[in-house]
């Protein structure tokens, strides 16, 4: 089992960015440790780094982080409290932590506000926990937060629905076992008939090969012909129209990503008009400090203890070392992955 070490110098190792671009530009080197901690701040001794979408867009320079954040990517990781700023209270030195990052992920230590960091259930490995805060609180915040009066819809219904595209992602795997907790069924779009069996043995009710069945909505028509409850999106313009078709009157559409486009040509709006759609857009890296501690909190208390009982898994495709961090990014942008890649950044 990996130790505790408490940093004895100024310099670290990180993965370091040449340059805006592709892969090619990464690479394992030497920079400063982080400052700190700040009042209220934790330094982690980084164990394991999730990737994520987020980061190859940013590795393309169009996605920056947070004013004052770390230029290092990484959004997610899990390690050991390495030390404690003032105003600190709720970890000590010692305690295993997984956590949320504005940025600075993918280094051997990372500084974070303590509010943003949860307790690592006690059987639980470093690498599991670290697939779980960006792709889990992306899906939580776009059920329980983000699609605003989805839940009250949901009372007293019978029989609810929801489609998540891109099932077998990050968050698709997540979305899949959280509306299913909700008592909806749920149907996925997916790019092979493995990805499609993988998030049929998650929880899925039924999905689609969109490259075998480009017209999914048909398919999802057979299904649910009067369209579903709810559609969690990451395709964005290309998958518009077939939205639209797909949803229920007064259904909610959520978009979180745009994988396929963002720039609609020739579709028509009158859909969300005639239907009485309820439309929401959402990002989670930009969100203020008071949205994000709200949202860990309140994920700590309902969703933590899920995985600890057995309820929700942790979908981990791949590990790679730190220094192989190009093939972790290539191998997402190859979209071949089923859940989670993880960056072991200490050995």
């Amino acid at each position: 089992m990996t130790q505790l070490r408490v940093p004895t110098s100024s310099k670290m190792n990180a993965v370091l960015l040449s340059e805006y671009g592709g892969s090619e530009n990464l690479s394992w080197g030497e920079t400063d440790l982080p400052l700190g901690p700040k009042d209220g701040h934790i330094m982690i001794q980084v164990i394991a780094a999730g990737v994520n979408r987020p980061d190859i867009i940013q590795r393309k320079g169009d996605y920056p982080p947070p004013t004052g954040e770390s230029e290092i990517l990484g959004l997610e990781v899990s390690g050991y409290v390495v030390k404690c700023g003032n105003n600190s209270s709720k970890f000590k030195i010692g305690d295993r932590v997984f956590a949320l990052l504005p940025g600075g992920g993918y280094a051997q230590y990372a500084t974070v506000d303590e509010r943003l960091a949860m307790a690592i259930p006690q059987n639980m490995e470093f690498k599991t926990a670290t697939a779980i805060p960006e792709n889990w609180l992306t899906g939580f915040q776009l059920l329980h937060l983000e699609a605003k009066g989805f839940l009250d819809y949901l009372k007293g219904k019978q029989d609810t629905s929801a489609l998540v595209h891109a099932g077998a992602s990050g968050v698709g795997t997540a979305l899949i076992q959280l509306t299913r907790d909700l008592g909806m069924k749920c149907y996925v779009t997916a790019g092979s008939a493995e990805k499609i069996d993988y998030c049929l043995a998650l929880g899925a009710t039924s999905g689609t090969n969109y490259k075998m069945h480009p017209k999914w909505d048909e398919e999802l028509a057979h299904h649910e012909p009067k369209g579903v409850d709810i559609i969690l999106d990451s395709v964005g313009a290309s998958y518009f129209g077939q939205n639209m078709k797909s949803l229920k009157t007064d259904g909610y559409y959520v978009l979180y990503g745009t994988l396929g486009g963002s720039k609609l040509d020739g579709e028509n709006l009158g859909w969300i008009l005639r239907k009485r759609l309820n439309v929401f857009g959402s990002t989670l890296k930009s969100r203020s400090m008071g949205y994000k501690s709200s949202l860990v909190n309140k994920f700590e208390h309902e969703v933590v203890p899920k995985f600890e009982s057995g309820q929700f898994k942790v979908s981990i495709y791949e590990e790679f070392s730190a220094v192989d961090v190009k093939k972790a990014h290539d191998m997402m942008e190859s979209n071949k992955n089923m859940g989670k890649i993880v960056l072991a950044i200490t050995e």
